[in-house]
Protein backbone atom coordinates (compact mmCIF):
# COMPACT_ATOMS: atom_id res chain seq x y z
CA UNK A 1 0.00 0.00 0.00
CA UNK A 2 2.91 2.36 0.79
CA UNK A 3 4.25 1.48 -2.20
CA UNK A 4 1.64 2.63 -4.28
CA UNK A 5 1.16 5.65 -2.17
CA UNK A 6 4.77 6.61 -2.92
CA UNK A 7 4.10 5.62 -7.19
CA UNK A 8 1.35 8.14 -6.97
CA UNK A 9 2.78 10.95 -5.87
CA UNK A 10 5.39 10.58 -8.04
CA UNK A 11 3.12 10.31 -11.26
CA UNK A 12 1.37 13.59 -9.99
CA UNK A 13 4.64 15.21 -9.18
CA UNK A 14 5.72 14.02 -13.06
CA UNK A 15 2.23 15.18 -14.52
CA UNK A 16 2.77 19.07 -12.46
CA UNK A 17 6.24 19.21 -13.88
CA UNK A 18 4.56 18.96 -17.92
CA UNK A 19 2.34 22.01 -16.94
CA UNK A 20 3.70 25.05 -19.01
CA UNK A 21 3.60 27.89 -15.84
CA UNK A 22 2.25 30.95 -17.41
CA UNK A 23 4.52 34.22 -15.73
CA UNK A 24 2.92 37.70 -14.97
CA UNK A 25 4.44 39.77 -17.40
CA UNK A 26 6.93 42.50 -15.42
CA UNK A 27 6.34 45.67 -15.68
CA UNK A 28 7.82 47.87 -18.24
CA UNK A 29 11.03 49.49 -16.45
CA UNK A 30 11.05 52.80 -18.65
CA UNK A 31 7.12 53.31 -18.20
CA UNK A 32 6.35 57.06 -16.74
CA UNK A 33 10.28 57.83 -16.51
CA UNK A 34 11.06 61.32 -17.61
CA UNK A 35 13.95 62.14 -19.62
CA UNK A 36 16.86 62.65 -17.02
CA UNK A 37 15.50 58.96 -15.59
CA UNK A 38 15.06 57.39 -18.96
CA UNK A 39 18.75 58.34 -19.31
CA UNK A 40 20.18 56.22 -16.38
CA UNK A 41 18.70 52.81 -18.02
CA UNK A 42 20.62 51.05 -20.10
CA UNK A 43 17.84 49.26 -21.85
CA UNK A 44 15.93 52.66 -22.24
CA UNK A 45 15.83 55.64 -24.79
CA UNK A 46 14.21 58.75 -24.58
CA UNK A 47 11.30 59.64 -27.48
CA UNK A 48 11.63 63.98 -27.59
CA UNK A 49 9.06 63.12 -30.51
CA UNK A 50 6.28 61.85 -28.31
CA UNK A 51 8.12 63.15 -24.61
CA UNK A 52 8.24 59.69 -23.51
CA UNK A 53 10.51 56.82 -22.40
CA UNK A 54 10.21 53.44 -24.23
CA UNK A 55 12.39 49.95 -24.20
CA UNK A 56 15.14 50.60 -26.92
CA UNK A 57 14.54 46.78 -27.86
CA UNK A 58 10.57 46.07 -27.76
CA UNK A 59 8.98 42.85 -27.78
CA UNK A 60 10.22 40.60 -30.70
CA UNK A 61 12.22 43.18 -32.33
CA UNK A 62 15.85 43.41 -33.14
CA UNK A 63 18.39 46.47 -33.94
CA UNK A 64 21.12 44.93 -36.25
CA UNK A 65 23.38 47.58 -36.49
CA UNK A 66 24.69 51.09 -35.74
CA UNK A 67 24.34 53.53 -32.79
CA UNK A 68 21.66 55.16 -30.45
CA UNK A 69 19.46 53.14 -32.90
CA UNK A 70 16.11 52.07 -30.86
CA UNK A 71 13.18 49.59 -32.24
CA UNK A 72 10.52 50.21 -29.25
CA UNK A 73 7.44 48.87 -30.59
CA UNK A 74 6.61 45.00 -31.39
CA UNK A 75 7.99 42.90 -34.05
CA UNK A 76 10.37 45.91 -35.24
CA UNK A 77 13.49 46.13 -37.13
CA UNK A 78 16.37 49.03 -37.22
CA UNK A 79 19.02 48.09 -39.71
CA UNK A 80 21.68 50.13 -39.25
CA UNK A 81 22.64 53.78 -39.25
CA UNK A 82 22.58 56.00 -36.29
CA UNK A 83 19.93 57.71 -34.47
CA UNK A 84 16.97 55.82 -35.68
CA UNK A 85 14.09 54.85 -34.29
CA UNK A 86 11.53 51.90 -35.14
CA UNK A 87 7.71 52.22 -33.23
CA UNK A 88 7.28 53.67 -30.35
CA UNK A 89 5.88 51.03 -27.34
CA UNK A 90 2.70 50.50 -28.91
CA UNK A 91 3.51 50.67 -32.49
CA UNK A 92 4.10 47.07 -34.86
CA UNK A 93 5.79 45.94 -37.74
CA UNK A 94 7.68 48.89 -38.53
CA UNK A 95 11.25 48.77 -40.04
CA UNK A 96 13.73 51.56 -40.56
CA UNK A 97 16.78 50.27 -42.58
CA UNK A 98 19.70 53.10 -42.19
CA UNK A 99 20.88 56.37 -42.41
CA UNK A 100 20.29 58.97 -39.70
CA UNK A 101 17.79 60.34 -37.22
CA UNK A 102 14.49 58.81 -38.89
CA UNK A 103 11.58 57.93 -36.99
CA UNK A 104 9.08 55.85 -37.87
CA UNK A 105 6.61 55.20 -35.49
CA UNK A 106 2.82 53.35 -36.18
CA UNK A 107 1.77 50.36 -37.61
CA UNK A 108 3.66 48.52 -40.61
CA UNK A 109 5.68 51.70 -41.98
CA UNK A 110 8.83 51.40 -43.60
CA UNK A 111 11.68 54.39 -43.86
CA UNK A 112 14.31 52.86 -46.11
CA UNK A 113 17.38 55.48 -45.23
CA UNK A 114 17.81 58.58 -45.75
CA UNK A 115 17.91 61.46 -42.91
CA UNK A 116 15.51 62.89 -40.54
CA UNK A 117 12.61 61.53 -42.24
CA UNK A 118 9.43 61.16 -40.04
CA UNK A 119 6.11 58.69 -40.19
CA UNK A 120 3.91 59.85 -37.77
CA UNK A 121 0.44 60.08 -35.83
CA UNK A 122 -1.00 61.97 -32.80
CA UNK A 123 -2.20 58.39 -32.38
CA UNK A 124 -0.12 55.59 -32.89
CA UNK A 125 -3.18 53.59 -35.14
CA UNK A 126 -3.85 56.27 -37.36
CA UNK A 127 -0.96 55.64 -39.21
CA UNK A 128 -0.36 52.44 -41.10
CA UNK A 129 1.29 50.89 -44.68
CA UNK A 130 3.98 54.19 -45.70
CA UNK A 131 6.93 54.01 -47.17
CA UNK A 132 9.42 56.77 -47.55
CA UNK A 133 12.13 55.87 -49.60
CA UNK A 134 14.68 58.09 -48.89
CA UNK A 135 15.88 61.50 -49.33
CA UNK A 136 15.87 64.51 -46.00
CA UNK A 137 13.39 65.67 -43.92
CA UNK A 138 10.55 64.27 -45.41
CA UNK A 139 7.22 63.55 -43.69
CA UNK A 140 4.20 61.91 -43.19
CA UNK A 141 1.63 62.53 -40.99
CA UNK A 142 -2.08 62.18 -39.52
CA UNK A 143 -4.20 64.62 -40.73
CA UNK A 144 -4.53 67.04 -38.36
CA UNK A 145 -7.48 67.44 -36.05
CA UNK A 146 -9.10 70.95 -37.11
CA UNK A 147 -9.37 68.94 -40.94
CA UNK A 148 -12.42 66.70 -39.82
CA UNK A 149 -11.81 64.36 -42.36
CA UNK A 150 -11.89 61.01 -39.72
CA UNK A 151 -9.05 59.74 -42.66
CA UNK A 152 -6.00 57.88 -41.75
CA UNK A 153 -2.35 58.47 -42.92
CA UNK A 154 -2.10 55.32 -44.45
CA UNK A 155 -0.49 53.65 -47.58
CA UNK A 156 1.21 56.99 -49.06
CA UNK A 157 4.50 57.11 -50.52
CA UNK A 158 7.49 59.78 -50.47
CA UNK A 159 9.94 58.09 -53.14
CA UNK A 160 12.91 61.03 -51.98
CA UNK A 161 13.61 64.40 -52.49
CA UNK A 162 13.59 66.53 -49.48
CA UNK A 163 11.26 68.61 -46.92
CA UNK A 164 8.46 66.81 -48.98
CA UNK A 165 5.27 66.65 -46.57
CA UNK A 166 1.89 64.34 -46.93
CA UNK A 167 -1.20 64.16 -44.64
CA UNK A 168 -3.72 61.89 -46.04
CA UNK A 169 -4.24 58.55 -47.20
CA UNK A 170 -3.24 57.21 -50.86
CA UNK A 171 -0.98 59.53 -51.63
CA UNK A 172 2.02 59.64 -53.63
CA UNK A 173 4.93 62.45 -53.89
CA UNK A 174 7.61 61.20 -56.50
CA UNK A 175 10.49 63.28 -55.27
CA UNK A 176 11.47 67.35 -55.55
CA UNK A 177 11.86 69.35 -52.66
CA UNK A 178 8.99 71.04 -50.64
CA UNK A 179 6.17 69.44 -52.11
CA UNK A 180 2.94 68.76 -50.09
CA UNK A 181 -0.18 67.66 -50.21
CA UNK A 182 -2.01 68.21 -47.15
CA UNK A 183 -5.76 68.91 -44.93
CA UNK A 184 -6.61 65.15 -45.31
CA UNK A 185 -6.94 64.28 -48.99
CA UNK A 186 -6.51 61.19 -50.80
CA UNK A 187 -5.49 59.41 -53.75
CA UNK A 188 -3.26 62.51 -54.89
CA UNK A 189 0.02 62.62 -56.45
CA UNK A 190 2.73 65.25 -57.23
CA UNK A 191 5.31 63.80 -59.33
CA UNK A 192 8.51 66.13 -58.67
CA UNK A 193 9.10 70.09 -59.25
CA UNK A 194 9.25 72.26 -56.20
CA UNK A 195 7.55 74.27 -53.76
CA UNK A 196 4.05 72.44 -55.11
CA UNK A 197 1.08 72.25 -53.45
CA UNK A 198 -2.75 70.25 -53.16
CA UNK A 199 -4.40 71.47 -50.35
CA UNK A 200 -7.50 71.59 -49.41
CA UNK A 201 -10.76 74.19 -47.42
CA UNK A 202 -12.93 70.67 -48.04
CA UNK A 203 -11.47 68.16 -48.35
CA UNK A 204 -11.05 66.34 -52.10
CA UNK A 205 -9.22 63.83 -53.55
CA UNK A 206 -7.57 62.63 -56.85
CA UNK A 207 -5.73 65.97 -57.72
CA UNK A 208 -2.08 65.80 -60.10
CA UNK A 209 0.59 68.09 -59.89
CA UNK A 210 2.87 66.55 -62.59
CA UNK A 211 6.11 68.84 -61.79
CA UNK A 212 7.04 71.91 -62.47
CA UNK A 213 7.45 74.75 -59.39
CA UNK A 214 4.51 76.79 -57.38
CA UNK A 215 1.97 74.92 -58.87
CA UNK A 216 -1.41 74.81 -56.61
CA UNK A 217 -4.36 72.26 -57.07
CA UNK A 218 -6.84 72.81 -54.58
CA UNK A 219 -10.40 71.32 -55.44
CA UNK A 220 -11.68 67.22 -56.64
CA UNK A 221 -10.15 66.21 -59.40
CA UNK A 222 -8.23 69.15 -60.25
CA UNK A 223 -4.56 68.89 -62.51
CA UNK A 224 -1.62 71.30 -62.88
CA UNK A 225 0.21 70.12 -65.84
CA UNK A 226 3.48 71.48 -64.80
CA UNK A 227 4.90 74.87 -65.76
CA UNK A 228 5.04 76.75 -62.98
CA UNK A 229 2.53 79.70 -60.78
CA UNK A 230 -0.18 77.67 -62.53
CA UNK A 231 -3.74 77.05 -60.59
CA UNK A 232 -6.57 74.54 -60.67
CA UNK A 233 -9.38 75.59 -58.13
CA UNK A 234 -12.50 74.38 -59.97
CA UNK A 235 -13.65 71.24 -59.46
CA UNK A 236 -11.97 68.44 -62.53
CA UNK A 237 -10.51 71.87 -63.57
CA UNK A 238 -7.13 71.75 -65.72
CA UNK A 239 -4.09 74.47 -65.92
CA UNK A 240 -0.77 74.47 -67.39
CA UNK A 241 1.67 76.74 -69.04
CA UNK A 242 2.83 79.66 -66.40
CA UNK A 243 0.43 81.81 -64.51
CA UNK A 244 -2.85 79.88 -65.71
CA UNK A 245 -6.15 79.73 -63.38
CA UNK A 246 -8.37 77.29 -63.82
CA UNK A 247 -10.92 78.90 -61.17
CA UNK A 248 -14.50 77.70 -62.51
CA UNK A 249 -15.32 74.01 -62.22
CA UNK A 250 -14.49 71.75 -65.63
CA UNK A 251 -12.63 74.57 -66.62
CA UNK A 252 -9.29 74.62 -68.98
CA UNK A 253 -6.82 77.36 -69.05
CA UNK A 254 -3.79 77.58 -70.88
CA UNK A 255 -0.90 79.95 -71.11
CA UNK A 256 1.91 79.86 -73.35
CA UNK A 257 2.73 83.76 -73.19
CA UNK A 258 5.50 84.34 -71.14
CA UNK A 259 5.28 87.07 -68.67
CA UNK A 260 1.49 87.48 -68.83
CA UNK A 261 -1.58 85.51 -67.05
CA UNK A 262 -4.70 84.06 -67.87
CA UNK A 263 -8.06 83.27 -65.46
CA UNK A 264 -10.94 81.50 -66.63
CA UNK A 265 -14.27 83.38 -66.60
CA UNK A 266 -16.88 80.86 -66.35
CA UNK A 267 -17.79 77.22 -65.86
CA UNK A 268 -16.89 74.69 -68.49
CA UNK A 269 -14.66 77.40 -70.30
CA UNK A 270 -11.48 76.28 -72.54
CA UNK A 271 -9.19 79.40 -72.49
CA UNK A 272 -6.11 79.41 -74.17
CA UNK A 273 -3.01 81.86 -74.61
CA UNK A 274 -0.49 81.80 -77.72
CA UNK A 275 1.04 83.74 -80.03
CA UNK A 276 -0.55 81.56 -83.09
CA UNK A 277 -3.22 78.72 -83.61
CA UNK A 278 -2.66 76.38 -85.73
CA UNK A 279 -6.09 74.29 -86.99
CA UNK A 280 -5.70 70.79 -88.72
CA UNK A 281 -8.64 68.63 -90.11
CA UNK A 282 -7.56 64.77 -91.15
CA UNK A 283 -3.87 65.34 -92.82
CA UNK A 284 -3.98 69.05 -93.83
CA UNK A 285 -3.61 68.11 -97.41
CA UNK A 286 -7.37 69.68 -98.81
CA UNK A 287 -9.86 67.30 -99.76
CA UNK A 288 -8.88 67.07 -103.31
CA UNK A 289 -11.53 69.51 -104.46
CA UNK A 290 -9.46 72.96 -103.91
CA UNK A 291 -10.49 73.21 -99.96
CA UNK A 292 -8.73 73.65 -97.02
CA UNK A 293 -7.95 71.59 -93.99
CA UNK A 294 -5.72 73.70 -92.44
CA UNK A 295 -4.81 76.89 -91.37
CA UNK A 296 -3.43 79.50 -88.60
CA UNK A 297 -4.75 82.44 -86.56
CA UNK A 298 -2.33 84.71 -85.67
CA UNK A 299 -3.27 88.10 -84.10
CA UNK A 300 -2.92 89.79 -87.66
CA UNK A 301 -5.32 87.46 -89.34
CA UNK A 302 -8.12 87.07 -86.38
CA UNK A 303 -10.20 89.57 -87.43
CA UNK A 304 -11.10 87.44 -90.57
CA UNK A 305 -12.03 84.83 -88.49
CA UNK A 306 -14.45 87.32 -86.28
CA UNK A 307 -15.99 88.89 -89.82
CA UNK A 308 -16.69 85.43 -90.72
CA UNK A 309 -18.18 84.22 -87.68
CA UNK A 310 -20.51 87.27 -88.03
CA UNK A 311 -21.67 86.93 -91.16
CA UNK A 312 -22.61 82.98 -90.32
CA UNK A 313 -24.69 84.83 -87.87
Amino acid sequence: MMMMMRMMKVVVVLVLAGVPVVQAQATDPCDGLNQKKCGKKEECTFSKFFNECYLIVGIDSVIRDGSGNAASGELCTTGGGQYNTAGGKDDTYNVVGGGQSNQCFGDKNTIAGGRANTNAAASFNTISGNTISGGFSNNIYQPSSFTNTGKEASFSVITGGGKNFIEGADITISGGKNNQVTAGGSGDTVTGGFGNLIAYSNPAQDCVITGGSANSAVKQGSVVAGGSLNLASGTNSLALGQNAAAIWDHSMVVNLIEGSSLTSTEEGEFLVNAESFYFQIGNGNGNGNGGIDSTTITKTNIQNLRTALEEEE
